[in-house]
């Protein structure tokens, strides 16, 4: 308390760890408000997640929900790995297709041994303006997708570019059958336990010049 009272808010800055509840969370967010402080981030990684819309952080369809889908677009993910239930709804839900009914997988990133085939549309960013501009052979699937799902993992974020991932992603979205009336296919997949109740909670600089992970 005593090195606290010795500084201005402006010097002070506040971090929320991977494994943070919500209540602490929201605690430290009072605490530096009282002290005057903006400068806090539950981006500790330098995540670029648009905190100001809940649909670009939260998986909206749902792990259920995967299993509706006919297709899914794995855009730098190993849900293997990262995310074992889901990854285990999405071989469940390949092992129910068919000739009839077949469910497509793509994925953009490093090739992984997910436990079901899936193709491998290579390790560049590009590959999404591609499919974006319908110059990629996967748009085609896309396009004839009646309900398809794209996974955003945390990897895409911790990029310089991720922002323009972020945006090229949201634009296919909107280009091709993902977000319809009562259905929403854009996921984020995270990595860590407290970012989506960060983020809800607005655990992020309070100001325009405030400083975020990196700055700080």
């Amino acid at each position: 308390q005593k090195n606290l009272e010795e500084l201005k808010g402006t010097e002070i800055g506040a971090l929320a760890g991977d494994l943070a509840d919500c209540e602490s969370m929201m605690a430290l967010k009072d605490l530096m408000e009282r002290l005057g402080s903006p400068h806090l981030d539950c981006r500790q990684d330098g995540a670029h997640w648009d905190a100001q819309n809940r649909c670009t952080y939260i998986f909206n369809t749902t792990i259920a929900g995967i299993e509706q889908a006919d297709l899914v677009l794995l855009v730098a993910t190993n849900p293997r790995h990262e995310a074992p239930l889901i990854n285990a709804r999405i071989r469940k839900r390949y092992l129910k297709s068919g000739v009839s009914n077949p469910f497509e997988i793509g994925l953009i990133g490093p090739a992984h041994e997910l436990t079901y085939p899936y193709e491998h549309l290579e390790d560049h960013a590009k590959v999404l303006r591609e499919i974006l501009e319908g110059k990629h052979t996967f748009s085609r699937k896309l396009k004839s997708a009646k309900r398809p799902i794209l996974i955003l993992g945390q990897a895409a974020m911790n990029r310089r570019d991720s922002r323009e991932i972020l945006n090229l992603c949201q634009k296919i979205c909107d280009k091709y059958s993902f977000i319809q009336k009562d259905w929403n296919g854009f996921n984020a997949l995270h990595t860590a336990a407290a970012r989506v109740g960060g983020l809800d909670l607005g655990f992020i600089p309070q100001a325009p010049t405030a400083l975020n992970t990196v700055s700080m």
